[in-house]
């Protein structure tokens, strides 16, 4: 086995477990975490696409050059959004 084809079984063995270990954390979040979550998006926001590369479960989408929250229920409410948005356009309201 040549060495490259180690290393890419290794890195897709890796991306499997990950993607099941995050598919399990959101089956437990869901579980035990019923809250609502609101995100609000300013009219100020440029458009960016600092929140859709920011957030980790991927609740962004960037339309007609604002972005929208297209899956608000996936929220993780990390919050990283709020803090990365250079315009102060998102907020997030449990």
């Amino acid at each position: 086995m040549a060495v490259e084809d180690f290393f890419y079984d290794y890195v897709k063995n890796v991306v499997k477990y990950l993607n099941a270990f995050i598919l399990q954390f959101r089956i437990q979040k869901n579980i035990e975490d019923t809250k609502m979550v609101k995100i609000i998006i300013d009219p100020k926001c440029s458009g960016c696409e600092t929140c859709v590369n920011t957030c980790p479960v991927m609740v962004y989408e960037t339309k007609d050059g604002k972005a929208v929250a297209v899956k608000a229920e996936e929220c993780l409410v990390c919050r990283a959004c709020e803090a990365q948005c250079p315009e102060g356009a998102i907020q997030i309201i449990e």
